[in-house]
């Protein structure tokens, strides 16, 4: 055999071996990627890792091809690529560069990302906020019609100073935003998300603040929110074990958080969870305010960056790594996926959804508690129905199947927290189909406002303490209380009893009827929230006596000034008294009545 003949056969050989070091290298389990040879400051060994090919299992059942499986959610860990996410981040930093709020590159942006959304097929609009703020959003409809829950994926386009390309601040949180929306476009999904891109975060968080105010006055509940905000500095000074972090703030958010370190390192990416409930400077942080569950995305040591705010913070710093920011966008994207379950849209493949409870709902341990699913299936051979909580062993609850539906009562007693079922419906072929649901079992928090009562009359300008009774009716657990008047700022009440009362000192301005509203949460991040109206009304002192002396005052003399007030017996202390005259000048003059004894003030 001559070297011609066996040069195809080598070539075989090298190509063979390539895809099984593919494989090694990205199966979940047992076989991780060594985090030092994926991470290098050049991102060299990245670009040539990320991108690489992968080798699955075959379906289930060989022998019937003719209805393709649901795509797992470990194939949407293949389908987000360097490529595709530096593309991206190149037309936003290079091409573009700044997109200072209000500028002409920012709405070149915004043209640009709402253009791209609308090739992946997503519903595109402008939330428009302020004077000139518009965040971007692409809505990828839920293929659960029983669900109305939302996922928010999002990240701020914005810039600042007008000289910075926001390369890492935040083209890469874009980036990676848009790359999930690029792949997970393909499906349906247990709820509907929206893809954001926000404006004005760097002036005060305006663009996800109006956002977040949006969907909760709108009544559309927000099961968790993934917030991406520089993600491709390499941190000389990071842990080989955790070049990025997912912060939270516990309870909920904790739990999501522990999701997405689970999955990433399944696949040997260098990430950590991080609590951190004072990082409130990013896009979730008014998710949080409204007591969603939100996690922030984020480089190690973000906060010492050298090169964000600057001119500097441009794609040519030899420490801005894509490969980094294709595998926290990877983990993120494998994550949403598993967490929001695909829905199968193939005709004639069997379909299940849960109807009840809610996704992302509340149940109490001690009930038995109707699961109740929605069974499709147009062949009408859906033979098995099978569950699983908290990837126990599957139980056959083919029992309660009828045509469409399929009932299940689920004894809670014992469970606690966050609660994972898996339910798997087969057809008569041997074809299946699965869907995920998770809902919170605790007895919950008991919260209400015991001073003032509703209706109450309160003086304007005194300083009310309001109090508040919180209760974890599971047990003492912290609780955290917030409150605020009329829509405005929240803030956080002092704990009088640790874990029963709390208080808040209201100086009382406005008048009329105000609305005082409380939020409660623990940590495990049950939340609830009551609400009084009070009238605020004014209450005027009376001014029963002014005299001065001397009558008769000459040139030069001291006039004493005298006036007796008394405060109304409903209204606030009297805070000023003050005196006004005018001498032959015409110039007008005001002093202040310094208090004596019995209601009489001088001057």
């Amino acid at each position: 055999m001559n070297r011609k003949e066996l040069l195809p056969i080598v070539i075989l050989c090298i190509l063979c071996l390539a895809q099984a070091s593919f494989f090694i290298t990205f199966s979940p389990e047992p076989f991780a990627p060594q985090t030092s040879d994926l991470l290098r400051t050049s991102g060299d060994s990245i670009n040539s890792l990320v991108d690489a090919p992968k080798i699955h299992p075959p379906p289930q059942f060989e022998e019937q091809q003719h209805r393709p499986e649901p795509v797992p959610p470990t194939s949407v860990f293949d389908q987000v690529t360097l490529t595709s996410f530096s593309s991206f981040l190149n037309y936003l930093s290079n091409t573009i560069g700044s997109r200072l709020f209000g500028s002409e590159g920012n709405n070149l942006a915004a043209e640009y990302i709402a253009e791209q959304f609308e090739d992946m097929g997503l519903e595109v609009s402008y939330h428009e906020f302020g004077s000139s703020g518009h965040n971007v959003i692409g809505k990828l409809p839920s293929g659960n019609i029983h669900n109305n829950e939302c996922i928010v994926v999002g990240a701020h386009y914005d810039t600042i100073p007008a000289a910075s390309r926001g390369a890492d601040d935040n083209g890469s949180g874009v980036a990676a935003v848009m790359e999930i929306a690029r792949v997970l476009s393909q499906y349906q999904f247990n709820y509907t998300i929206y893809f954001v891109a926000f404006d004005e975060e760097e002036i005060g968080l305006y663009g996800s603040r109006a956002f977040s105010d949006y969907l909760h006055s709108n009544n559309i509940p927000v099961a968790f929110v993934y917030n991406f905000d520089m993600i491709i500095w390499d941190n000389p000074s990071a842990p080989t074990d955790s070049k990025y972090e997912i912060i939270h703030n516990g309870g909920t958010s904790e739990a999501i958080a522990a999701h997405i370190v689970n999955i990433g390192t399944g696949y040997g990416l260098p990430v950590a969870a991080l609590y951190a409930p004072g990082m409130w400077m990013s896009d979730h942080s008014p998710f949080w305010d409204h007591g969603d569950p939100a996690v922030w995305f984020f480089e190690y040591g973000g906060l010492g960056n050298p090169y964000i705010h600057s001119s500097a913070d441009n794609l040519a710093q030899p420490e801005y790594s894509l490969g980094l920011g294709t595998l926290v966008t990877k983990n993120a994207a494998t994550a949403l996926a598993d967490m929001a379950t695909i829905v199968s849209t193939e005709p004639g493949f069997p379909q299940v959804a849960f109807v009840a409870p809610t996704p992302s709902g509340y149940v109490t341990p001690d009930d038995d508690i109707p699961i109740v699913l929605e069974v499709v299936d147009t062949a009408l051979d859906v033979n098995r129905v099978e569950l699983s909580v908290n990837n126990a062993p599957y139980i056959d609850i083919t029992s309660g199947l009828n045509t469409t539906h399929c009932t299940y009562s689920w004894d809670g007693t014992g469970f606690y927290g966050l609660t994972s079922f898996e339910v798997r419906v087969f057809d008569a072929e041997g074809w299946q189909t699965s869907s995920r649901h998770t809902f919170r079992v605790d007895k919950g928090l008991d919260c209400r406002i015991t001073a003032p009562y509703q209706g109450e009359h309160i003086t304007q300008g005194t300083q009310y303490t309001i109090w508040i009774d919180a209760t974890d009716l599971d047990g003492p657990k912290p609780i955290y209380v917030r409150v605020r008047i009329n829509e405005n700022e929240w803030h956080y009440a002092s704990t009088h009893i640790v874990n029963q009362h709390f208080y808040y000192n209201w100086t009382v301005t406005g008048t009329g009827l105000q609305t005082i509203q409380i939020h409660a949460s623990d940590t495990n991040g049950y939340q609830n929230s009551s609400q009084v109206e009070v009238e605020v009304l004014v209450y005027l002192p009376t001014i029963n006596e002014v005299s001065y002396w001397p009558t008769q005052p000459y040139e030069n003399s001291l006039v004493q000034v005298s006036a007796q007030v008394s405060p109304h017996p409903l209204g606030a202390n009297i805070y000023n008294v003050q005196v006004i005259y005018s001498i032959d000048d015409g110039v007008w003059k005001n002093r202040r009545l310094l208090p004596t004894e019995n209601d009489l003030y001088q001057y």
